[in-house]
């Protein structure tokens, strides 16, 4: 079957309801549930989803408790040339569910080879049945729009359960909608040189985990209403999958705090694609949070209040959660060529870091010797902060953990 519309960004919901005469389209909630539902999947071969598993409670609200299930009714999708979007289904007739009904009403023995299109790779669409696909359509980078441009509101399930009617049909209306940020996520289909290095880069993947590498790629690949990492390591030992994974808080910072669900989802997801001699286990990673003191000699002739302003956003960009991996040292000697780029900057003459433990903190603290155990001053390594594959090194509160301290030498006297 081919949807009509060019643009489209994927499928989000497909139905099969028996009937052909439906008026009106169906509520968000049977998009949503399980029942009549059709699974996309990678191949016409796969038998097992990863879905939402509604029985069960989130420690999460953002997190979607995921499980596996075996299913028939399932699809896949292609673009074609034309740039159509085309959804093949499978080409078996009857289901285990069918062939029951039909025994339960006949009571006569089934013949096998009336049944040998269930191993047509999947289900097919049964007849005087109706087809409904929900999809979501783009337009490129022509569609990105700026702020409070967004204004219309589209299928919304809204209830309010107040005493008077009129009130509540009143708050309904009232309901509006803006986007406080740009909308900037369009992008236009990849050029012919992009798809051919994006299918030398996945080839060797196979759709199966065996190197570490392709663990850490299957699991980005989880869908996100089951919840995505901020960071992951992979490590492995004796035929044992150690993930350690952070995440991030309200303020965009690393933190320690993962999911529980979080955990679960990524073990049970990963349960399709690893080895079978493989053992997964997923735990949380360690954050080291650092305060860091810069010793500079600025040129007197330029405003120095903003060389050490642009000096703090240098340091706090080094550290950003969004520029480090797991495992990923810190090179001191780098910070300080970073920081002797800045124009006015005559020379950086020292800088001491500081590990932070406890309190508004992490609690977990460097493998690295201290040069101070009062101060917690970190010893440096040939300017070098050393990580573990299981660290990631980061300034939690950069305005106040990022102090830079001027020298004036013009008074010193040199005596030769």
């Amino acid at each position: 079957m081919f949807l009509p519309e060019k643009n489209v960004l994927g499928i989000t919901s497909v139905l099969l309801k028996d009937g052909t005469q439906f008026t009106t389209i169906p509520e968000p909630q049977e998009f949503l549930g399980l029942e009549n539902r059709w699974y996309e999947v990678k191949a016409l071969a796969e038998d097992r989803v990863f879905i939402e598993d509604p029985t069960k409670p989130s420690d999460n609200p953002g997190i979607k408790v995921g499980r596996y299930i075996r299913t028939n009714d399932k699809f896949i999708t292609e673009f074609t040339p034309e740039g159509f979007f085309k959804l093949t289904f499978g080409g078996g007739n009857t289901s285990a569910e069918d062939q029951l009904r039909e025994f339960a009403r006949t009571g006569y023995p089934l013949d096998l080879n009336k049944y040998m299109n269930n191993f047509g790779l999947g289900s097919s669409l049964k007849s005087n049945s109706t087809l409904f696909v929900q999809y979501r359509i783009g337009g490129g980078q022509v569609t990105n729009v700026g702020i409070n441009v967004i204004n219309q509101i589209g299928t919304i399930s809204f209830y309010v359960n107040g005493p008077s009617e009129t009130i509540n049909n009143s708050v309904v209306n009232s309901l509006s909608c803006t986007n406080v940020t740009a909308a900037i996520g369009g992008a236009n289909p990849p050029t012919t040189e992009e798809v051919r290095q994006y299918v030398s880069f996945n080839f060797a993947a196979q759709n199966r985990a065996v190197t570490i590498n392709d663990y850490e790629s299957i699991i980005r690949t989880m869908p996100s209403q089951f919840g995505a990492p901020g960071k992951v390591s992979i490590m492995e030992e004796n035929n044992k999958i150690k993930i350690k994974m952070l995440s991030y808080d309200n303020s965009g910072n690393l933190t320690e705090i993962v999911s529980n669900t979080l955990k679960n989802n990524v073990a049970n997801y990963l349960s399709n694609y690893r080895m079978i001699n493989d053992y997964i286990s997923v735990e949380t990673a360690n954050i080291i949070d650092l305060s860091i003191a810069i010793d500079v000699i600025l040129d007197s002739s330029q405003s120095q209040g903003e060389i050490v302003t642009n000096i703090i956003n240098i340091t706090s960009s080094f550290f950003s959660p969004l520029n480090r991996e797991l495992g990923q040292n810190v090179y001191i000697s780098e910070l300080k060529r970073l920081i002797q780029s800045e124009n006015g900057v005559i020379s950086t003459s020292n800088i001491l870091v500081y590990n932070n433990v406890g309190g508004e903190y992490s609690s977990s603290q460097t493998s690295q010797e201290y040069e101070n155990p009062n101060t917690r001053q970190i010893k440096l390594v040939n300017e070098t902060i050393f990580a573990e594959p299981n660290q990631i090194y980061q300034i939690r509160f950069p305005n106040k953990d990022i102090t830079v301290s001027v020298l004036n030498y013009s008074t010193t006297n040199i005596s030769w």
